[in-house]
């Protein structure tokens, strides 16, 4: 079983998650962006619940980008395309943009 939950709520508050088997991983999913969460591990069985691993901490990734570039213009010289567009400025609950990503596609 894992229990998590947010920085300042008590442990009383914790989400849990269970697996199935011998499984040794889990993916959390639906964790808010930009918040500190602590996680403890704990086996269980028939007979019940075996005690807490130690808590570990982790800080979730602030949210992506909300908005789309503005104002794509392209360019078309021969077989070659130029594309360029405004950069996008991420809110302040927003990760930094680190790069963009294209999508090509061909009507034949």
């Amino acid at each position: 079983m894992i229990g998590y939950r947010k920085d300042m709520e008590q442990e009383d508050a914790a989400e849990t998650i269970k697996t199935r088997g011998n499984e040794s991983s889990v993916i959390l999913t639906g964790l808010e962006g930009n918040t500190l969460y602590h996680f403890t591990v704990r086996a269980y069985n028939g007979a019940g619940y075996g005690p807490p691993s130690s808590e570990v901490s982790a800080t979730t990734k602030k949210s992506p980008p909300s908005q789309a570039p503005n104002n794509l213009r392209w360019e078309q010289q021969g077989s070659q395309l130029s594309l360029d567009w405004e950069p996008v400025r991420p809110l302040a609950n927003e990760s930094e943009v680190m790069g963009y990503k294209a999508k090509i596609s061909f009507n034949d």
